[in-house]
């Protein structure tokens, strides 16, 4: 059985690279929204919890709504640094139900 490569500086430099350079998506930027608004740092998470983040049923619909109002219902509904994406959704909903993408 044949070994995987060993890594060479250009390889890394390369992987740095487009890490560093990924454009940032909407869901993306709704994950630094719902950093800011729990205190958690996103350098904090590793790749599998990000994706676990970006695969929530609740994220398309989130990632629909503009910040401000994602602001205003995150931050009614907040409790310390808990957020679910769930309440976060209901709360766009009653906070400014005049401004929820259909």
């Amino acid at each position: 059985m044949l070994s995987p490569a060993p890594a060479t500086v250009e390889t890394e430099v390369m992987a740095m690279l487009s890490t560093a350079t990924r454009v940032r998506s909407r869901p993306d930027e709704v994950f630094g929204l719902w950093c800011a608004l729990t205190g958690y740092d996103p350098a904090a998470f590793d790749d599998l919890d990000l994706e676990s983040f970006l695969a929530r049923p609740e994220l398309p619909a989130l990632a629909a709504i503009p910040d401000s109002v994602l602001r205003d219902a995150g931050e009614a509904v907040r409790r310390g640094r808990s957020l679910p994406l769930e309440r976060w959704l209901a709360a766009v909903r009653v906070v400014r139900p005049d401004r929820i993408a259909r």
